[in-house]
């Protein structure tokens, strides 16, 4: 009975602890650090308990004990979802950069006015790191890189604002003499906040766009970043195959 009990709680607590930690923390309950603790916990859990769900099945097939098969069987497909997706999650982090800003331009990367007054103390600073974090950007995104196009400057940035709202992004500032534009995305899962700007100048064929994303939080963003410039980038692309 008391090895049911024991199955039946850390299942539970495994198949629970990921949805209680990011909804602590959506909903402000937890700190971010507690609820990573929780993710641990769980992913710690559910392994132990896998391996001793295994060693109930193997019992069970051992003794033709159809219930102890049974019951091995299910909690080690339960168990298979949170090991499974962390598990994911861990190889994709260790994949990828520990970087948190990623920038079509390094040398002159967009630069933030607005959003830096809805941000908090102990964010991601919003500084560039500079040429060593742009030599990993370039390793795992060489993809990213400024727009040129035969659009005007005051043209592109329109197509920047409607694209922004297209894609989710919150628009936060837009000004038209500078060509800028700055923008708030929420991620679906945790509810981090990132911030974009978008910078649109003048060259001799029309003018250029630059992007930059930054997370407000965490060291790795997981490729988030790097995801969100090359969607604007293919989506600007695909309405206007002609001019990019």
């Amino acid at each position: 009975i008391w090895i049911k009990q024991v199955c039946f709680w850390g299942t539970a607590f495994c198949l629970l602890g990921f949805p209680v930690a990011v909804l602590g923390y959506r909903m402000g309950w937890l700190t971010l650090e507690l609820s990573f603790n929780i993710i641990i916990a769980t992913f710690v859990a559910s392994c132990l308990l896998l391996v001793c769900a295994s060693f109930i099945c193997l019992v069970g097939f051992w003794q033709a004990n159809i219930k102890l098969l049974k019951m091995g069987g299910i909690i080690c497909l339960l168990l298979l979802l949170p090991v499974g997706g962390l598990l994911t999650q861990l190889v994709k982090g260790k994949a990828l950069p520990k970087i948190h800003d990623i920038t079509t331009d390094w040398h002159q990367p967009p630069q933030f006015q607005a959003v830096p007054h809805l941000r908090k103390p102990t964010d991601n600073a919003l500084e560039y790191p500079g040429e060593e974090v742009f030599k990993l950007q370039d390793i795992s995104y060489p993809n990213i890189a400024p727009l040129e196009t035969a659009k005007s400057v005051q043209e592109n940035l329109r197509i920047a604002i409607e694209l922004a709202a297209e894609l989710g992004w919150d628009v936060i500032a837009t000004d038209k003499a500078s060509g800028t534009l700055e923008a708030v995305d929420t991620t679906l899962l945790w509810g981090f906040k990132d911030d974009i700007a978008i910078r649109v100048t003048e060259t001799d064929r029309g003018s250029r766009i630059d992007l930059r994303s930054v997370s407000r939080v965490g060291l790795s963003d997981l490729g988030a970043n790097a995801k969100r410039i090359t969607a604007f980038i293919e989506l600007y692309q695909s309405r206007y195959p002609s001019d990019s």
